[in-house]
């Protein structure tokens, strides 16, 4: 029962994790473009509130029920979650770079235009799909093939980001 509650707990936070990380770099990406003052000094408001009211409980929750339950259940062992480990941490990567981007937006330096901020906004996305897939398949997959797939395209994006500068 306890397991139950804390994989529900769990995919909760992830959930409410993914709300934020999927919105939050479409806030940067009205910032940029934006040429109103008023607009930017909301959209700055929104960002920090999203942020450090949404995203890092979320964050935290889903850290804390994630690494109960992994503990619980030496899932550790198996090889599949490696590979889904290391998509969390890539996850917890994007959510700090979005962090460092909110600063900069609210000192009004832009790092990325609007153009390299919708493609970012993209990577929640590709990882949501390798973290569901990984936890779904399990030892189905090939984990060396799956990570080297994974990872080339978080490279390519990355390269197609720094090149639209």
């Amino acid at each position: 029962m306890l397991i139950l509650v804390l994989k529900a707990l769990h995919v909760i936070s992830v959930v409410a994790w993914f709300a934020g990380l999927f919105y939050f770099p479409r806030l940067l990406v009205y910032d940029a473009e934006s040429t109103s003052g008023d607009v930017q000094t909301q959209l700055r408001v929104m960002q920090r509130r999203l942020y450090f009211g949404i995203m890092w409980p979320a964050t935290v929750s889903t850290w804390i029920f994630g690494l109960t339950l992994m503990w619980l259940t030496s899932v550790y062992l198996e090889p599949w979650f490696h590979l889904k480990f290391g998509m969390v941490l890539g996850l917890m990567a994007f959510h700090i770079v979005c962090g460092k981007l909110r600063v900069s937006h609210a000192e009004g330096r832009f790092l990325l235009n609007g153009k390299q901020l919708r493609i970012f906004n993209e990577l929640p996305t590709v990882a949501l799909i390798g973290i569901v897939l990984t936890a779904f398949l399990k030892s189905t997959l090939n984990p060396v093939g799956a990570a080297l797939l994974f990872w080339g395209v978080i490279a390519l994006m990355l390269e197609w980001i720094r090149r639209s500068r």
